[in-house]
């Protein structure tokens, strides 16, 4: 499985993963970011499907660092064209902090990323 910035014909710079026959499930991980207890967070990214079928989501953390609670906002994406998908999600007391997942389960072909981003929310008391 490699992970390779990706030029396409119009320009456009995308993160493509690609899986080879006989490889597994495989994933990227952000760097951990350090989150807000009880605060909102706003994740979303473009997808597009390139023969693989991907994933993208989250994972929390508890203080020892280990995962707490995880999600895909998408699972086995299938367009071959990009897709915008977002998700809304509410940290918890014992999260210590998240990361951004995202990558392809057991198949040959690709999955593209494009416009990643997490947004922590700030809503009046």
């Amino acid at each position: 499985t490699t992970a390779t910035v990706a030029v396409e014909e119009s320009g456009n710079h995308y993160l493509g993963i690609q899986g080879e026959a006989g490889d597994g499930m495989a994933t990227l991980y952000s760097v951990p970011t350090r989150n807000q207890a009880r605060r909102g967070y706003l994740l979303g990214a473009r997808v597009k499907s390139l023969g693989a079928k991907g994933y993208f989501g989250f994972e929390c953390m508890d203080d020892r660092e280990l995962i707490a609670f995880g999600s895909n906002i998408v699972n086995q994406i299938t367009s071959p064209d990009w897709t915008w998908v977002s998700g809304f999600f509410r940290s918890q007391l014992h999260w210590e902090a998240l990361r951004v997942t995202l990558g392809i389960y057991k198949d040959t072909g690709a999955t593209g990323y494009d416009g990643v981003f997490l947004v922590e929310l700030s809503e009046p008391q």
